[in-house]
């Protein structure tokens, strides 16, 4: 029986786009590649039966080798339809491999065993998109030194990844690798299958997870992130959340790194398919917790925000962000920051630390979805580039307040 790919997954076709990276360039190393399973694929690979991973083994290889049709052996007539789409999933959302394969024009038959598959990309030209990827990959580990813990590489591999790519969802390529380190521009599943990639290079066990949004307007969307595993426990990250799309200037944060599924799923929701996900139970790794900015109450929240603001006053560091415990705390703290108190904590500052600290303005904003406050400083003299990626956007009202202060 003769089939498109792309029927299996039509009622997935809106919310994700299918994508795919490689490891290596010769046909030989490719199989070896295939066959050995790496480390973003293996939590997956090992719910396949047998004849599933027998199947996906070969399907693989032949991705990498840009082979248009596969003639499977008598694990694929062993097949269920069930482990048949399992098999097709895990290359068609979880691996990288695949951002080469039209999945419009490939089809399968369940009758003689064979696939015929449609490339957008020839070899010769797959070749060098994987291997000027993997360049970019190659100077990413040259940062993870071996006298750094394990956290510390998947920080570092999450913020070089958001520091080099820009969020686009008209680029093309932006949902594989080479979109993302090598033209720079990614959405949602580029990042989550560059920063899967890039662990497993490192050793880190991490995989992709597909699923749903909640935007304000309360409209499901099609997303992806990842889950690393550490020190035996598993944890959500999400670079594309922490990568957000606006006009602030050193912007990276990390409301989405190291947290569990309950932090988690309060603006997203899994659906991974036929596969099972594992669960994360633990939000000490947590970036807020684990580095003292969480605040459990509005007390405690004063207190950050103090010691914050002293320290950005000494450091010239605009940009401050701390986490909330609960909705409640998240409420009062943006009471708090209406009011007139912070002025005060300001002006202080700018008398003991740093007295170019302008004292009578500041901007803050909040993530309604993870409880974390974003607040701005700004200091006398300085150019409006210092803060914002596009000046030129400044309202004229934020224009005028800030050039009394010499900002322009």
């Amino acid at each position: 029986m003769l089939k498109k790919f792309l029927s299996l997954f039509l009622c997935f076709a809106a919310a994700f786009t299918l994508t795919v990276s490689a490891f290596a360039q010769s046909d030989s190393a490719a199989v070896e590649a295939a066959s050995s399973v790496p480390l973003y694929l293996k939590y997956y690979y090992d719910q396949l039966d047998a004849n599933g991973q027998a199947v996906f083994t070969q399907l693989r290889e032949a991705v990498i080798k840009c082979q248009k049709k596969i003639k499977f052996g008598k694990e694929f007539g062993k097949l269920s339809s069930e482990e048949l789409s399992k098999v097709i999933e895990l290359l068609v959302y979880f691996d990288p491999m695949s951002f080469n394969v039209d999945y419009s024009k490939s089809t399968y038959n369940t009758s003689d065993y064979t696939m015929e598959l449609g490339y957008y990309y020839k070899k010769e030209t797959f070749d060098k998109m994987v291997a000027a990827y993997d360049k970019k990959v190659d100077k990413i580990l040259e940062k993870l030194t071996d006298d750094m813990s394990t956290y510390k590489k998947i920080k570092t591999i999450h913020d070089v990844i958001i520091n080099t790519a820009t969020y686009d969802l008209d680029a093309a390529n932006n949902d594989n690798i080479y979109g993302t380190l090598v033209k720079k521009k990614a959405k949602c599943d580029g990042y989550a299958h560059t920063f899967a990639y890039v662990c497993s290079k490192a050793g880190i066990r991490a995989i992709s997870v597909v699923g749903y949004d909640y935007p304000i307007e309360n409209k499901d969307v099609g997303h992806a992130w990842n889950k690393v595993y550490y020190n035996k426990q598993w944890y959500n990250v999400d670079l594309t959340w922490d990568d957000p799309v606006n006009n602030i200037k050193k912007n990276l944060c990390y409301d989405y790194f190291m947290i569990n599924d309950k932090t988690m799923f309060r603006d997203h929701l899994e659906d991974n398919l036929s596969f099972k996900v594992p669960k994360a139970t633990d939000n000490s790794k947590a970036y807020y917790p684990a580095n003292k900015k969480y605040a459990e109450d509005l007390s405690s929240a004063k207190s950050i925000i103090k010691s914050s603001i002293n320290t950005a006053a000494k450091n010239k560091t605009p940009v401050i962000r701390f986490q909330c415990s609960s909705e409640s705390v998240y409420k009062k703290v943006q009471d708090y920051l209406s009011g007139q108190d912070i002025y005060e904590i300001i002006g202080s500052a700018k008398k003991n630390y740093n007295k170019n600290l302008v004292d009578t303005a500041f901007n803050y904003s909040g993530n309604d979805g993870q409880y974390t406050v974003t607040i701005i400083l700004f200091f006398k003299n300085t150019s409006l580039d210092s803060y914002f990626l596009d000046a030129s956007a400044i309202s004229k009202d934020m224009r005028d307040a800030l050039s009394q202060y010499g900002i322009k």
